[in-house]
């Protein structure tokens, strides 16, 4: 029973966690520089944090870190190239306007509910994967074993791409949004 409820939590969670991303995502709101530069900022600071902790886990968890890291760093860099790409496109394709004194941004239709599929894809793999390497089922006598299982989870390709792939994204297109809020293109248009 106490499995269904630790489950029950976690899919409350990430439907929360859901709602929220598609509310942000999808549809026309308020576009504070303030807020989109400290977002930028903080997914900066978390992206290195995140890099530099998978690392001193490698590091620790795995008898060759060197080559672990080295055949991640392709899937790494393809992720933060297709991260730069779908942020550079998103942007170009968000429209802003003022309304009411108040500037807004309208994301295309299409990458809301895409990069909310990915956000779904990515937590069912990380799902999986923790399944699949035991690190749920893992207790405290396996420690060494969980340190050795989330080590390969750090160096995982498809995670560590998908992971580059969303920090990629939400830096560009924050920072060309950004970018595109200063241009003087922005113009009052009557709402639609």
């Amino acid at each position: 029973m106490q499995h269904v409820a630790i489950y029950a939590g976690i899919a409350l969670l990430f439907a929360f966690s859901l709602y929220r991303k598609g509310r942000r995502m999808i549809g026309e709101r308020a576009f504070d520089r303030r807020r989109t530069l400290t977002r930028m900022l903080v997914l900066a600071g978390a992206f290195a944090l995140i890099l530099w902790v998978d690392a001193q886990q490698v590091d620790a968890g795995l008898a060759d870190p060197r080559t672990a890291m080295m055949l991640a760093l392709p899937f790494l860099l393809l992720g933060v190239v297709g991260g730069i790409g779908l942020g550079v496109v998103a942007a170009r394709m968000a429209q802003f306007r003022i309304d009411a004194g108040v500037l807004k941004v309208r994301a295309h239709a299409l990458f809301g509910p895409a990069i909310l599929a990915l956000y779904v894809l990515r937590v069912a793999y990380k799902f999986w994967l923790f399944q699949h390497l035991g690190i749920m089922t893992v207790g405290v006598a396996g420690a060494q074993a969980a340190q050795q299982a989330l080590a390969h989870y750090d160096v995982d390709p498809l995670g560590t791409l998908l992971r580059a792939l969303f920090f990629a994204y939400y830096l560009s297109y924050y920072g060309l949004l950004l970018r595109k809020a200063r241009q003087p293109a922005v113009s009052s248009m009557p709402a639609s």
